[in-house]
């Protein structure tokens, strides 16, 4: 079909301010009355909605699979997009447009393909040999300075057909799986292209924008696909949507060769090109990243600036650029205005190369179900006053409320909690909570609906048609994933946290498996304690908690039957076991009717009364033996008497004072006859044993609020009523600069 040689071709880079520029020159001068461009040709009913004035770049098409497992493709779309620019233009010039490549079901069910034709060979990337071949230590590099600057009127399209040509040179014999699908595409395009011409449009009135790597395979000496093998192609359901993106979204698109590292750059290329003045690119930077500079008080001059200015078009020069490119850009502002220090820079320049724009699309169009799910769970639970880009607080009381009549209303704390708390396993940026202390009943957040929140909600259609499908499929991949007793126990959490009935249940059998292989102590203490709080509150989330009431019991003795093995310890290790019964003590606290609780005192009279165990844990031990009643006053004098006797080791007497010092603070300054028990003990140690003792002391006291230390001093002069002068010193705390260097090289000497 010869005529598809008379067709009007421009070749572009996907995300590039130049080649938009140069193809909306290049439509104002041919005026087609068909304008084809490379994307989802199933996506043609999407382009109403992104030439509509409401539609506000950046956004992407969205196409994924109905069926699982999901499957996704995005089209980003820029403002300086040349695809996007010829969008408009169609749309303001009454001229036809649509898209020509292979549609998203066949993309995807390619991607699912084997291929049969070998081995792949080594995979190259042509990016980095153009940058190789031109000298460049990038290709972003080498792109802008030899094309986002080119101002003459056919030169940029001369430019493209030439590197379109050495793209596919380069890639010649390598990258077989790659090519076949490239071959496949492009014979797909051409068929458009041929249909287009078929049905009656002067193939001189038709322009076909794509990427210049695909554009020299437009001609007829090439195969055009028939409707037999366009109907053989594999093919998956898909639907499509078009939502927001972000910059940020489009500067992670890594392997993405057509993409852009720097968008927001790109973004004010653009309007200087609209301009007229891309002359004063490099002032137009360096003067924002000297103004971003001076918000955090290192502002710098006019001096600065010129003097950049002039560096980064001396670097242009040697590469025999017309202008600076960013990386020259950089380099300037690196050398004049922080002396070669990079990461100095960082943050102010990732601030104007990425930048936080977000996109907008029309209200109403092509919504997701996901997204009609989530509105009418909005307006049902009153939460639409919230959907506002700014902090608003939101306190939730989770209890009954006995003065409304309708279930809903009397609950509605608790339903608001549970939609909140699934948008946040979503990880959809709405609500974050805050940390409510002693009260299960009620939560603390703060809303603030970003225009990243519709990118991720949409998103979440990927897991399920509605907010509740999409968590339950998400939450059944988690139960899948986990291996460990701590994740299990979380999950439960969550489950119940999210109102998952089903998912509870399941939840519960995986905690089981697992837990009946573990033997970590502080894993099945921290398990413990979420499912003593589970069963403590369930009733307040309106779920049935019972059948976990036999795994905790199972998991409590288990975990109260591993401390004094897991006691024999060392010290890296001290505060992981006291944790471990220090959560164990509030489960037995949580649901005292239900643990075994002589089992857990036993054992912590064992812990208490051990010699053969970490010292610092068996003082731990003792001061809950004493919060529990269970150790008397004449008890704990005559343990610490033993404990600091003088043949104890006064690492070990030290110790134990240590562990039983993490607890009962207050009663322990009160009781004067203590220390008038270690102020003998310390009085009675030689001048080694006494710097072991004092190292291991100051170790114990470092926690102690100032508060504290002073009720101790206090104590502590009155016992040395009859020193004079050293009674006022020792009540203020007041060390010497030579005392305070003492102590320092007892720090640092090796017991």
């Amino acid at each position: 079909m010869q005529e598809i040689d008379q067709v009007n071709y421009f070749g572009v880079r996907h995300l590039s301010p130049g080649a938009a520029w140069h193809v909306l020159d290049f439509l104002e001068d041919k005026k087609p009355e068909k304008v084809l461009i490379e994307g989802l040709s199933d996506a043609n009913h999407v382009i109403p909605y992104i030439v509509d004035p409401a539609c506000r770049p950046p956004v992407s098409i969205l196409a994924y699979t109905k069926k699982a497992p999901v499957r996704t493709l995005v089209y980003p779309l820029a403002e300086y997009s040349p695809e996007y620019q010829a969008l408009i233009w169609a749309h303001k010039n009454n001229a036809e447009c649509s898209f020509i490549d292979l549609p998203s079901g066949t993309f995807l069910g390619i991607s699912d393909l084997e291929y049969e034709g070998g081995a792949e060979r080594n995979l190259i990337n042509i990016y980095s040999e153009i940058a190789k071949l031109s000298g460049e230590n990038s290709y972003d590099s080498h792109w802008e300075r030899c094309f986002e600057h080119i101002g003459h009127k056919n030169s940029f399209k001369d430019g493209m057909d030439e590197l379109g040509g050495l793209m596919r040179l380069l890639e010649e014999g390598d990258r077989d799986f790659h090519r076949a699908e490239n071959l496949v595409r492009e014979a797909f395009m051409r068929k458009k292209i041929a249909d287009c011409i078929k049905s009656g449009i002067d193939p001189r009135k038709i322009v076909v924008i794509a990427g210049a790597y695909h554009v020299p395979s437009f001609n007829s000496s090439e195969h055009v696909m028939n409707d037999k093998e366009e109907k053989a192609l594999p093919k998956y359901e898909t639907a499509i949507t078009l939502m927001p993106y972000s910059y940020h979204k489009l500067s992670r698109q890594s392997g993405y060769g057509a993409g852009n590292r720097a968008p927001y750059y790109f973004q004010f290329m653009w309007d200087l090109l609209q301009k007229g003045q891309l002359e004063n690119l490099a002032n137009e930077y360096l003067s924002r990243l000297v103004h971003k500079m001076a918000k955090s008080g290192q502002g710098r001059s006019s001096a600065h600036i010129i003097e950049a200015v002039r560096l980064a078009e001396s670097l242009a020069s040697l590469k025999g650029g017309l202008y600076p490119v960013l990386d020259d850009l950089k380099d300037a502002a690196v050398t004049v205005f922080t002396d070669g220090n990079r990461n100095a820079l960082k943050p102010y320049m990732n601030e104007l190369e990425v930048g936080s724009v977000v996109g907008q699309v029309p209200k109403n169009s092509l919504q997701v179900s996901i997204q009609d799910d989530f509105n009418r769970l909005m307006k049902g639970l009153k939460l639409d006053r919230f959907r506002l880009n700014e902090d608003q607080p939101l306190t939730l009381d989770l209890r009954e409320n006995l003065n409304v009549k309708s279930e809903k209303s009397a609950h509605l704390g608790l339903f608001r909690s549970r939609f909140l708390k699934r948008l946040k396993f979503l990880q959809i940026p709405f609500a974050r909570e805050l940390n409510t202390e002693n009260n299960t009943w009620t939560e603390n957040w703060i809303l603030n609906w970003r225009p990243e929140s519709e990118i991720r909600l949409i998103e979440s259609v990927l897991l399920g048609e509605t907010i509740e499908l999409a968590v339950s499929a998400s939450f059944m991949q988690k139960i899948r994933e986990c291996k460990d007793v701590k994740s299990a126990a979380l999950l439960v959490k969550t489950a119940c946290e999210c109102g998952l009935t089903k998912e509870l249940s399941l939840t519960k059998k995986l905690l089981q498996n697992l837990a009946s292989d573990s033997q970590e102590l502080a894993v099945l203490s921290e398990t413990c304690l979420e499912l003593s709080s589970l069963i403590k509150y369930g009733s307040v989330r309106k779920l049935n908690t019972e059948d976990f009431i036999p795994l905790l019991e199972e998991l409590f003795c288990e975990a109260v039957l591993l401390l004094l093995p897991s006691a024999n310890c060392q010290e890296e290790q001290v505060n992981t076991i006291c944790s471990s019964i220090a959560n164990l003590e509030l489960v037995l606290n949580n649901s005292a009717k239900i643990i075994d609780a002589k089992l857990f005192e036993c054992e912590l009279k064992n812990l208490a009364q051990s010699d053969s165990i970490n010292s610092t844990v068996s003082g731990y031990a003792s001061a809950l033996l004493m919060e529990r009643a269970l150790l008397s006053d004449s008890e704990l004098s005559a343990e610490f008497c033993r404990r600091i006797s003088p043949g104890i080791e006064p690492d070990l007497g030290a110790g134990w004072f240590e562990g039983l010092a993490k607890r009962n603070r207050l009663y322990l300054i009160g009781k004067k006859e203590l220390w008038e028990q270690m102020n003998e003990y310390i009085d009675s140690l030689d001048e080694e044993p006494f710097k072991r003792a004092l190292v291991f002391l100051r170790r114990t006291f470092a926690d102690f609020a100032p508060s504290e230390i002073r009720g101790i001093a206090a104590i502590v002069s009155a016992l040395f009523a009859d020193v004079g002068e050293s009674k006022e010193k020792l009540r203020d705390l007041v060390l010497s600069d030579s005392e305070k260097a003492a102590l320092s090289e007892l720090d640092d000497l090796d017991f």
